[in-house]
């Protein structure tokens, strides 16, 4: 019998953090259990406190700090500012005196994490619960499920919000003079396909897939570093897949 543990849930750096404990009351959850791991049923919102409601985005923490970040436009902080902290965090674990979680909850560890997107014993649907689009995340030996908002998240070294009420896609490709070995989906790409994100593998100069970098390359600038530039495009980019037949299209 696998031993319960009572966790609070931070998604991903500069995402929501989900916790657990007490229904009606915004610092307790009752919870639910899945694959052995009891996880709140709603995110945290201000640092100590939960969301109203279940599909409630919350606010968004960076790694290691417990000021929370506005999950909307314009930004703001728990603290009431609105300068994004660009700087790096500190750290390879979440420190107990930063963990913005209410009373009884902590974020979770990577393990944690994996057992949620672990498809040996867990489903994953997309769906739109209260007009909110979302991952449900439910047990198969139980039938206990969870609800995970697309709260989206803001880049990490400007707090630009993107991806909120979506879904990403990630390509993966090899360039002129940099072959590289696809991911296949192993590893994390486990987990990113379970939570619905889809999963490009592009060979550099095949005649049967491409990447249009012409067109990437005419969108605006929004940072841009030595190894990555960020681009916005106009509208929302169109994603067809069918992983049986290994075939797919991303259009914008």
């Amino acid at each position: 019998m696998k031993n319960i543990i009572k966790i609070a849930l931070l998604l991903c750096i500069t995402n929501t953090i989900f916790t657990v404990y007490g229904q009606n009351s915004r610092t307790t959850d009752e919870g639910v259990v899945i694959n052995g791991i009891r996880w709140a049923t709603r995110n945290v919102d201000k640092p100590g406190t939960f969301t109203e409601k279940p599909e409630d985005a919350g606010m968004f923490y960076q790694w290691n700090r417990k000021v929370g970040w506005s999950s909307t436009d314009p930004l703001v902080n728990s603290d009431g500012g609105t300068t994004w902290n660009e700087s790096y965090s500190e750290g390879d674990t979440w420190e107990k005196v930063l963990d913005p979680s209410p009373a009884g909850w902590r974020v979770p560890t990577k393990k944690e994490l994996e057992s949620l997107a672990d498809t040996t014993y867990v489903t994953h649907k997309w769906t739109t619960e209260n007009g909110v689009n979302g991952n449900r995340c439910t047990d198969k030996a139980t039938g206990s499920s969870l609800f995970l908002p697309a709260a989206g998240n803001r880049f990490y070294n400007s707090g630009t919000l993107s991806y909120a009420g979506t879904y990403g896609v990630i390509i993966e490709t090899s360039l002129e003079g940099f072959p590289l070995d696809a991911s296949y989906g192993s590893h994390f790409f486990h987990n990113i396909t379970a939570a619905n994100v889809g999963y490009y593998s592009v060979i550099h100069a095949s005649a049967e897939n491409f990447v249009n970098w012409d067109a990437i390359k005419n969108q605006e600038i929004v940072t841009k570093t030595k190894y990555c530039t960020h681009y916005r495009f106009p509208r929302p980019f169109i994603v067809k897949m069918d992983g049986k037949k290994r075939v797919g299209v991303v259009e914008f």
